[in-house]
């Protein structure tokens, strides 16, 4: 593996630079390593990064390979891919082939997209719940569609009314692009965006509903309405989660860190001129509480991210230079990606956010590159570093890539 000098890390408030080294192979592990000099002061721990890498030109160049060795996706294919899931509520047993041990008992719940017949894009699918239960070498299954609001007006209206990740709302003519434009400004104005609600991402386990024959789970996705809780004993949708706690935001990600206490750990939006609103969530009471703010470095142009790092005592926000575009949000007009707009010359920041409030947000810029999920975060046993693992990508084409058409 050859192994090449990037740039030095650094800090915008004052601490001690540090050399990141990288991997120049496409595909091989690599790791950055920023490095911030601890001072007496401020007992900051270091953050080391460990990625796997993907160019665009390896990962064109394998796409082209596999496209002349093999035939395209059969329609046969793309139907069961991106077609519409049936529901059975109801669990039926399942044929099972082999023989399951004995003592593996139990059930596993996920959600994910389950109908697909008017979306543009792998990540917009209106949210379904499948559950296989386990026990005494048998297993049984179950599936039921989410009941949102973006889900019930898409069944009623024939068509796509909010929103979702990659798909805009389906209007007719002018006007009605005119009458979709003006609601959501007024949604804008108002801190009620109209988009979706289509909690399709991630389940959650919370303690609310504990007292009443077992915790509920919570399905989200990256608005603040789609937060819904479900009963995991039938799939049914028990209520929409609201929030009076006043904590801003009019985006938030899917994917929150559940702490040693059981709390959850994640992060709003706010949008435009605003910033990250890193906050800890109350498992039984769901209210949640701002720990810190990390303003936004284009107050117009707010970065998309859909992950991040944490352990028990500090977040890791790791910015990317992907920015939302709100000409293309609320207008249509191209972006370069989605509704985002790849800007790498910005390189990318990290925000190292302490949860007990001992110590200001530290912010450092390293090398560009885009990511999707972190995967673990620790300290190391001194506590003199932190280590972020995470799958970077030099630029994020893959979102274009997991458009519905081109797969």
């Amino acid at each position: 593996m050859a192994w090449q000098r990037a740039p030095a890390l650094k800090s915008n408030r004052g601490l001690q630079p540090a050399s990141i080294s990288c991997s120049s192979n496409s595909w091989l592990p690599r790791s950055l390593k920023l490095s911030s000099q601890r001072s007496a002061a401020t007992q900051l721990p270091s953050v080391a990064m460990a990625a796997v890498s993907g160019t665009a030109a390896a990962a064109t160049a394998e796409a082209s390979a596999d496209k002349a060795a093999c035939n395209a996706p059969t329609e046969a294919a793309r139907k069961a891919l991106f077609g519409v899931a049936e529901e059975q509520p109801a669990e039926v047993e399942a044929a099972v082939r082999g023989r399951l041990p004995g003592w593996l008992s139990g059930s596993l719940v996920v959600n994910g997209g389950g109908d697909y017949s008017h979306m543009s894009h792998m990540f917009d699918g209106y949210g379904v719940l499948a559950k296989v239960r386990l026990q005494g070498g048998k297993a049984w299954g179950a599936q039921r569609y989410l009941d949102s609001k973006a889900y019930r007006e898409y069944t009623r209206e024939g068509r796509v009314v909010l929103r979702e990740f990659g798909t805009r709302a389906e209007v007719s003519g002018p006007l009605g692009e005119l009458k979709e434009v003006l609601r959501q400004l007024a949604g804008l104005m108002t801190k009620n965006p109209s988009f979706t609600d289509n909690a399709s991402v991630s389940l959650q386990p919370v303690r609310r509903g504990a007292a009443a024959g077992g915790p509920l789970l919570m399905a989200m996705s990256e608005t603040p309405p789609a937060s819904y809780l479900i009963n995991p004993s039938d799939l049914s949708t028990t209520e929409q989660v609201t929030y009076d706690d006043g904590l801003p935001g009019d985006l938030t990600t899917a994917h929150p860190s559940i702490l040693a206490d059981g709390s959850l750990l994640n992060f709003t939006r706010s949008l435009p001129f605003g910033g990250f609103h890193v906050y800890k969530q109350d498992p039984t009471t769901l209210r949640r509480t701002q720990l810190a703010f990390v303003p936004d470095r284009r107050p117009l142009s707010p970065a998309w991210l859909h992950d991040f790092g944490a352990t028990d005592k500090y977040a890791v926000l790791l910015e990317h230079p992907l920015y939302m575009s709100l000409a293309s949000l609320l207008l249509g007009r191209p972006a370069s990606h989605l509704f985002m707009n790849w800007q790498p010359q910005d390189e990318t920041r990290v925000h190292l956010v302490p949860l007990d409030g001992s110590g200001a947000v530290r912010s450092f810029t390293c090398p560009t590159f885009f990511y999707f999920h972190v995967s673990n975060t620790f300290e190391s046993a001194d506590g003199s570093s932190l280590h972020v693992d995470l799958a970077a990508y030099d630029d994020p084409q893959i979102l274009n890539d997991l458009l519905l058409q081109p797969l």
